[in-house]
């Protein structure tokens, strides 16, 4: 038992330490994510405002490809956000032992998203990353395809493909885990 916590510490441990090193080296020439703006948005269920209720929702503009902007909401206001420092947040908890299948950080200095994939089938995780991603940040599947979003996994979780930028499913270039 020792011994599989022990495991599972190290491959948690290697999942940050690998989000955090790419995030940090990632190319893009940007200087990162402009000053937070809030806007009136109202409430929807289902698609339909709920009750004429205003609430506040920051914004954030990202440089994607070609130096062009698109405006996304600002994950570093959103609830239970831990800010690392040095223009790092870590947007989901990464927490050992749990049955998340995913954790996402975010790079404030260069606007990119580093997710691990923490448990099998790898394609069920990147599913529900993506999901998270698309509804946290208010973007469709085309502005999130803009986005540098790098998604990973460990060896510890899956050898064969730990190391690689798997992408976004629904992005050129992405990795078929079927």
């Amino acid at each position: 038992m020792k011994q599989n916590l022990y495991i599972i510490s190290i491959g948690l441990a290697a999942i940050g330490a690998l989000l955090v090193g790419i995030i940090m080296l990632w190319p893009d020439g940007s200087t990162g994510t402009a000053p937070a703006t809030t806007l009136p948005v109202l409430p929807t269920e289902g698609g339909q405002a709920t009750n004429n209720q205003i609430s506040e929702t920051n914004f954030t503009e990202v440089r994607i490809a070609g130096g062009e902007k698109i405006q996304i909401i600002d994950p570093r206001t959103l609830p239970n956000v831990t800010d690392f420092g040095s223009g790092m947040f870590q947007v989901t908890a990464l927490e050992p032992d749990t049955d998340q299948l995913f954790g996402v950080i975010f790079n404030d200095r260069n606007g990119s998203f580093a997710v691990s994939l923490d448990r099998e089938p790898l394609a069920q995780a990147r599913l529900a990353a993506e999901q998270y991603l698309l509804s946290m940040l208010g973007v469709s599947q085309a502005e999130l395809c803009q986005l540098q979003v790098y998604i990973g996994t460990a060896v510890t979780v899956n050898p064969f493909f730990s190391g690689d930028n798997l992408g976004v499913s629904f992005c050129p270039g992405s990795v078929a885990l079927e």
